[in-house]
């Protein structure tokens, strides 16, 4: 029998093993067929101004002029113009950093106050609390940091019409706390 004195091991999750590497497949397009069987439809007529990427003119159009069927349909964003009004810039700690503009967290806050409402209705439960602890969270410490940004972005949303004030309102009378913070601002 023999015996193994060592043996040089891997370990199994090595990212950097090129050991097995993938075979290189070719994507490009076939040629003709040059012989046809006498059963197969024959062939439609090319179309010289529709050509493929080797200058070959194609048997069928590749772009219709048709609309695309969208399944997930459109979705309102509601509110979306008050959240992203005056964004401000903030740094993405991304390899050399990236410079991204960002909604301003007051009136983030007061949005999630607007959207809890609105899904109140839908029976989201628990997005609407989602909302709710982020709204009372940002305006707990806003409230101390920057209570004049706060402020202004409260008295933003509530004079933009009384379904506005109604839907703020509404999540406000179902967290005291924050409701409070917001009046001492």
């Amino acid at each position: 029998m023999r015996q193994v004195h060592d043996e040089e091991m891997r370990l199994l999750l090595d990212t950097t093993d090129d050991h097995h590497p993938l075979a290189e497949v070719g994507l490009s397009v076939p040629g003709r067929m040059r012989q046809r069987h006498e059963h197969l439809a024959a062939a439609p007529f090319a179309l010289p101004h529709v050509v493929f990427h080797d200058r070959v003119a194609t048997g069928e159009p590749v772009l219709f002029a048709k609309p695309l069927e969208y399944s997930l349909r459109r979705v309102p964003l509601h509110h979306l113009n008050y959240l992203i009004a005056e964004p401000i810039k903030a740094a993405v700690t991304y390899r050399s950093g990236v410079l991204v503009q960002i909604p301003q967290p007051e009136r983030f806050a007061i949005h999630k106050l607007i959207v809890a409402d609105r899904r109140r209705a839908g029976g989201d439960v628990l997005k609407v609390e989602k909302d709710r602890r982020q709204a009372a969270f940002l305006i707990e410490v806003l409230a101390m940091d920057r209570p004049d940004e706060l402020r202004d972005a409260y008295e933003d949303a509530l004079s933009r019409g009384p379904k506005w004030k109604s839907r703020v309102e509404a999540s406000l009378q179902r967290m005291p706390e924050t409701a409070r913070r917001l009046a001492g601002v």
